[in-house]
Order: structure tokens, then C-alpha cells, then sequence
């Protein structure tokens, strides 16, 4: 910082003796704006000194609490995060897999089974029961009733990927 400064006012003098030595401006014009000078690069010293001392030129807390985060976790879709979430919680618990996630592999199942096969998943032909497969066909029909105990075992993660893999394959 301070090399920088010294180096403008020796650049300065260099510019102010080559204006004198030209002609190009009178001795008190010359001084006067080197005087000027100086005063502006002074000017400079005492506002780095300053926000130095002030610690207004140091990054908050804040700022460094995020810009740690942005570092160690990069953000991922909120959408995937919260599938993640039911998923897992589909598997402790029987509720949760009937109420959020087969709602999603109802849907998946009905695009699927209409694009690809021309079928109606809630028609529950045996086309469509064929297709599903008896495991998926249970978890999936429309007069799945709710579990009577709700906190009993969903199904596991293992066995939803096998199932969302059959899914996948329709």
C-alpha cells in the first residue's frame, strides 16, 4: 500500500519536472498541482488507514457463515430434497408411505401406463395388474384403504427402488 502511494508521488515529481522542463506550465502552476496531488494521495492514505482501523473493510460474520455454506453445500433443488424426505419417511412409517409417496407413484404410474400401454391405472384391468405386478398393484390401486396402524413399518428403501425400477421399466 504504501510502495503504491510512494511510487505515485515519484511518478508525480517525474511528471511535474518534465512539465517544467517543457515549458509547458509555469513554476507556480507546476507546484500547485503537485501540491494538489500530494494532497489527493494523502487523501488516499488516510481512507485506507481508516477503514483498516474501522474493520469496515473485513467481511461479517454473516458474510463468512455464507460464503462457508456455498462452499461445503452446494444447494440442491428443493424438489429433490423434499422426494428424499418421503422417501424416507416412507420407510418408517406405513402412513407416510400412503400418504406421500404413493400419491407420486400413482402418477408416475398413470403417465406411464397411459403413454406407454394405453391403459388407465384405476380401470384395474388385469392388463394393468399384469404390467404392475402383484406388489405394485397392491401399494398402487385406488381402494388401497389407509393402514390401521399408522406408525407400523413403511416399506423399505431397498424395496422402493426395486418397485420405482419396475416403474420405470413400463
Amino acid at each position: 500500500m504504501r510502495r503504491g502511494l510512494v511510487a505515485a508521488a515519484l511518478l508525480g515529481a517525474v511528471v511535474a519536472g518534465a512539465l517544467l522542463t517543457a515549458g509547458a506550465a509555469g513554476t507556480a502552476e507546476v507546484v500547485d498541482g503537485y501540491a494538489l496531488f500530494l494532497g489527493g494521495l494523502a487523501m488516499v492514505w488516510l481512507v485506507r488507514r481508516t477503514r483498516a482501523a474501522s474493520g469496515a473493510d473485513l467481511s461479517s460474520s454473516y458474510d463468512r457463515a455464507v460464503r462457508a455454506r456455498q462452499r461445503t453445500h452446494p444447494s440442491r433443488p428443493a424438489t429433490l430434497e423434499r422426494v428424499e424426505r418421503e422417501v424416507v419417511l416412507s420407510s418408517v412409517s406405513a402412513f407416510d408411505l400412503q400418504v406421500r409417496l404413493r400419491p407420486r407413484l400413482r402418477a408416475i404410474a398413470e403417465h406411464r401406463l397411459a403413454a406407454n400401454r394405453g391403459l388407465e391405472l384405476d380401470a384395474g384391468s388385469p392388463d394393468v395388474r399384469e404390467a404392475l405386478g402383484p406388489e405394485l398393484w397392491e401399494l398402487l390401486r385406488p381402494d388401497r384403504p389407509m393402514p390401521r396402524d399408522r406408525l407400523a413399518p413403511g416399506l423399505a428403501i431397498a424395496r422402493q427402488a426395486e418397485l420405482l425400477d419396475r416403474l420405470e421399466k413400463l
